[in-house]
């Protein structure tokens, strides 16, 4: 079906920050209502639901996802590899951060 509209495969956490609202703080897209974001030289995108302070200084394509139980940092490289951590939670048992 012929369209004009955009798409984006929602695969990782890069793709996220394109697609949802979000504020841009210098080159990081922040999402995340009250997200505390500080930044230095860098550039990537932040997901968090919890008020700590995250500064990120130096850094380029980061992908963080600051959560009540859990902390995820990666790169937009490999932002796709997420997968691999949740299999190997869920391996070890660690299922109550999924």
């Amino acid at each position: 079906v012929p369209g004009t509209f955009g798409w984006d495969d929602v695969g990782d956490f890069a793709s996220v920050g394109r697609l949802n609202s979000a504020r841009e703080v210098d080159d990081v897209t922040v999402i995340g209502e009250g997200a505390r974001v500080f930044t230095e030289n860098a550039s990537g995108v932040v997901v968090s639901d919890t008020k700590r302070v995250i500064a990120l200084i130096g850094i380029k394509d980061v992908v963080i996802v600051d959560t009540g139980d859990a902390l995820l940092v990666t790169t937009k490289q490999h932002a796709q590899r997420v997968k691999g951590a949740v299999d190997a939670l869920k391996a070890s048992g660690d299922t109550d951060v999924l």
